[in-house]
């Protein structure tokens, strides 16, 4: 059997059970407002397929991915300049973060030191990935209107 078979025979097994799922939750949606019996009978089947399928696709697509990679030394050292990349501008947003304690209007601590330090990480971080992006969209941008 080839394995595109397998596959077309796998979705529609997915497709069934997620058609039965979801008879199922219109059938008693009524009901699953109040009775929480009821609730974890109808959902917790569905949340159980979808958790499932979700880490078939992150199985699949890591796997793959990784298979990639390897099969292609260029790429490869392509794809770790860019990890190296980005780690650079994780580190120089984390040295360029304020690592101040979050105070509410009262004077109690929202957040501790640690905590605004990796939140500011993160805001910083993207704003120097975005603006990376729109420097080479523009300069993308000037190429194509060159040519």
């Amino acid at each position: 059997m080839k394995n595109t078979k397998i596959l077309n025979i796998f979705v529609g097994i997915v497709m069934v059970l997620g058609i039965i799922f979801w008879v199922r939750t219109g059938m008693n949606s009524d009901g699953l407002k109040d009775n929480a019996d009821l609730q974890a009978s109808v959902l917790n089947p569905f949340s159980f397929l979808t958790a499932i399928l979700l880490l078939i696709s992150i199985g699949a697509a890591t796997f793959f991915s990784v298979a990639n990679l390897f099969s292609d030394p260029k790429l490869l050292k392509r794809s770790l300049a860019g990890l190296a990349f980005m780690m650079v501008i994780l580190i120089f947003s984390y040295l360029i973060a304020p690592s101040e304690i979050v105070l509410n209007i009262k004077g109690e601590e929202l957040a501790s030191a640690s905590i605004s330090k990796w939140v500011s990480t993160g805001i910083w971080y993207s704003i120097i990935l975005g603006i990376v992006g729109v420097l080479f969209f523009i300069v993308d941008f000037v190429k194509s209107f060159i040519k």
